[in-house]
């Protein structure tokens, strides 16, 4: 996957545009759709008018994201202890972009990591795992995502 990420990183034919969306936590995800809807009309605008940075193939998009770790034990015969991952996205649109990826892989930031989202709100609440999903996404399924934002994101 590196090598992958490595070879369409360097190909200079098709630049590729970091795309930065942070957003407060207590700022609710409605005010990502206006906010991704002007960048898409900033860009278009950029390559109606053959600017440098026009003409993006590939959006890369580093989000914040988290999993917890469930355990749970079956009583049927004795079964062992079974663990199961689910990723979580600090900002909630993200996973429209998640779900479009050509390219996309998470690590963890749990050594580094100084939010209060990985810990616990109440003792009965499991430890969230801090973790960082690099996804790289073609330009031609920004439309999709944005149909997708509209749809869940429009008040």
């Amino acid at each position: 996957m590196v090598e992958h990420l490595d070879k369409l990183l360097n190909d200079t034919t098709k630049p590729v545009g970091f795309l930065l969306n942070e957003r407060f936590i207590n700022v609710p995800p409605q005010i990502a759709l206006p906010m991704h809807q002007q960048l898409q009309k900033e860009l278009a605008e950029t390559q109606r008018t053959n600017k440098p940075c026009g003409k993006c193939y590939y959006y890369l998009l580093i989000s914040k994201t988290f999993t917890e770790t469930a355990k749970r034990s079956s009583k049927k015969r004795g079964e062992s202890t079974q663990q199961k991952e689910e990723l979580m996205f600090a900002n909630a649109e993200e996973e429209f972009f998640y779900e479009k990826a050509l390219l996309k892989f998470s690590y963890s930031v749990q050594e580094e990591s100084d939010t209060c989202l990985g810990g616990r709100w109440s003792f009965d609440d499991v430890p969230m795992k801090p973790l960082r999903t690099v996804m790289l996404i073609p330009s031609d399924r920004m439309n999709a995502i944005m149909d997708k934002l509209k749809e869940y994101l429009s008040v």
